[in-house]
């Protein structure tokens, strides 16, 4: 895999989660370093139809290689979670399991939608990342829709270390 197009194009076709894709092309596990996860009100452009002032989780994490520590997605992630089970919650509020693990550990039937890509860069502000994140090989924008219901909206950055870890195979 040499470009953030070929990337594209694996991901258009794997039918399970970024954490699946990435631990099975870089050939270890990967956790979420989480940067935030923090209680929100749902605003009047809220992309999972939450009414105004309803509750959501912002969460920000880097999806690292558990052996190598590279960083290999940066994700901004905007959750409605009184529409996913408690337990899924309170893991990814205490723990560092990737949003796609757990819900798949949970036996969630899941769907992705997409949405228009980011309109802009996040600023991370470890100067490292911020320059990881601006030399993203692909960034792309989903809804994860559970039960037929929109559950998370996700913005994601493949960073530079996703091409180098993810030879073809």
């Amino acid at each position: 895999m040499t470009s953030g197009q070929d990337l594209s194009a694996a991901l258009a076709v794997t039918p399970g989660t970024v954490t699946e894709f990435l631990e099975a092309r870089a050939g270890e596990a990967v956790y979420a370093d989480k940067l935030r996860h923090a209680p929100v009100p749902a605003g009047p452009a809220d992309r999972l139809g939450v009414a105004e002032g309803g509750r959501l989780t912002d969460r920000i994490v880097v999806l690292r290689g558990v052996v190598s520590d590279r960083p290999f997605v940066y994700a901004h992630s905007v959750l409605a979670p009184d529409r996913l089970p408690d337990a899924v919650c309170v893991a990814l509020g205490s723990g560092d399991a990737p949003i796609g693990r757990l819900l798949v550990a949970h036996g969630l039937p899941l769907q992705r939608e997409a949405l228009p890509p980011p309109p802009g860069l996040p600023a991370p502000a470890d100067p490292v990342l911020a320059d990881l994140v601006a030399r993203a090989a692909l960034a792309r924008s989903y809804r994860i829709v559970v039960h037929d219901r929109p559950v998370i909206a996700v913005e994601e950055w493949f960073l530079p270390a996703v091409l180098e870890a993810l030879p073809d195979r």
